[in-house]
Parts: C-alpha cells; sequence; structure tokens
C-alpha cells in the first residue's frame, strides 16, 4: 500500500510545476531555469498540454527574486503543433537552436527589442507570417526561416552590423517584402535566399539602390524600391 501511495504521488509530482516555476495556473506551460548569470532561460513544460496562444513571462520569481529572462532554450518549442502564437519575455536576447523547428501551426511571434541571435533553425517549417526586429539583432544563424510561410520581414536601422547566415530564408517562398534600414548591404553569400521568391520587393534606404543591386546575395532580388519612412514596429 505505501508504494502504490508513494508512487501516486510522485506522478503527481512529476505532473506539477516544480518550484521553478511561475506560480500562476495561466503561466504553467512554461519551465524557467535560472542561469549562471541570474537570468533565466525558458522553455516548454514536457509535462503538460502546450497552449494555442502563449505568453511567456518577462521575470521568473523564485525565493522572492526577479530573474530576467533572456534566453529561449534550444528545442524549447520544437515540434509543438498546438502553438499558434507566442509572445518573449522583453529581455530575450538569444533564441535557442532549433527552438520552434517544425511548430507547424506556429503564425505569429512576438520578437523583443532586446533580441540579438535567432538561433539556427529556429523556425524552419512553421508558418510564421513576419519578423520585425529591433536595433540590437546582431546575427540571424543559417536556415532559422528555412520553409517557413514568412512573408515580412524588417530589419531596422541597428547598433551594430548584422550578419545573415547562409540558407537563412532559404524556400521562403511566401516572401513578399523584405525591409531592410541599412544604407550598406550585409555581407552575405548568395545561398542566404535560395529558392526564395526572389520577386519579393526589396526594400532599402533611399539612396542605397545601387549598392544593394551590386551586392552578392542582396541583388538576387527583382526588384529593388528605395524607401526613406521608417515602419512603425
Amino acid at each position: 500500500m505505501n508504494k502504490v501511495l508513494l508512487l501516486t504521488v510522485s506522478l503527481l509530482f512529476m505532473q506539477l510545476p516544480c518550484s521553478l516555476h511561475s506560480q500562476s495556473i495561466d503561466k504553467m506551460m512554461v519551465r524557467y531555469s535560472i542561469l549562471k548569470d541570474e537570468s533565466a532561460s525558458a522553455k516548454r513544460e514536457v509535462y503538460l498540454t502546450s497552449y494555442t496562444d502563449l505568453y511567456v513571462d518577462d521575470y521568473m520569481v523564485y525565493k522572492k527574486k526577479k530573474h530576467p529572462v533572456t534566453y529561449i532554450d534550444s528545442y524549447a518549442w520544437y515540434g509543438d503543433n498546438n502553438l499558434r502564437s507566442i509572445r518573449l519575455p522583453k529581455y530575450v536576447d538569444v533564441i535557442g537552436v532549433e527552438a520552434f523547428r517544425e511548430c507547424s501551426s506556429l503564425r505569429k511571434c512576438i520578437f523583443p527589442d532586446e533580441l540579438r541571435i535567432v538561433g539556427q533553425w529556429s523556425f524552419a517549417s512553421t508558418k510564421l507570417d513576419s519578423a520585425c526586429f529591433g536595433e540590437k539583432l546582431e546575427w540571424i544563424d543559417k536556415y532559422a526561416f528555412y520553409r517557413s510561410g514568412i512573408r515580412y520581414v524588417h530589419i531596422p536601422k541597428t547598433i551594430y552590423p548584422v550578419q545573415i547566415s547562409d540558407c537563412a530564408f532559404r524556400h521562403t517562398c511566401s516572401l513578399l517584402i523584405f525591409k531592410i534600414d541599412l544604407p550598406y548591404p550585409p555581407i552575405i553569400s548568395d545561398n542566404v535566399f535560395a529558392d526564395a521568391n526572389m520577386f519579393a520587393k526589396l526594400i532599402v534606404p533611399y539612396g542605397s539602390k545601387k549598392e544593394y543591386e551590386r551586392s552578392s546575395g542582396w541583388n538576387r532580388f527583382k526588384i529593388i524600391e528605395e524607401c526613406d519612412s521608417i515602419i512603425k514596429r
């Protein structure tokens, strides 16, 4: 009898959020972990069915101390077909490898202004509709948006040079507008936009059209237009 009771208690414990979880029932879908720098990371709670529309907390509170969530774990929501939209914490600066890969229903992600790095394969094979980044963006790693449903991308004028790795937007057949507010085109390889819709509009700052027309990778776009307006995020 004692063995049965112990097993039941153990199973119940596995299904409940541990002490590092946010205490609200509405926030039970996320497992938070404290990192070495006292910030926190987030990923899906594997023991519970995920929400379709998810809001991830800006902070993880543990022993009355706030830990800002700065990192989305690698494989955090990999293959979660229930997930349709997610609001990332405002302090997140890194999205890990394959974090949302093959989330086949994911259409919307709100990217925080602090985001610096979009990990490789992180949004591959999703239905993500758009990606609007902040001025702290530094790196979109390889295959980040491979075979995604991305239609609109906006890269603003950034603090640091932006690196876009091989095949980051490969097979983005639904691409309609790629707006980039950098007067000098980032150096990219020819395969960044391999098999993408090259009849999409590439919108660049006023006076920069010739620079992009001469630049490898960017010159694959059939339509390059100048625009001096800044799109509000």
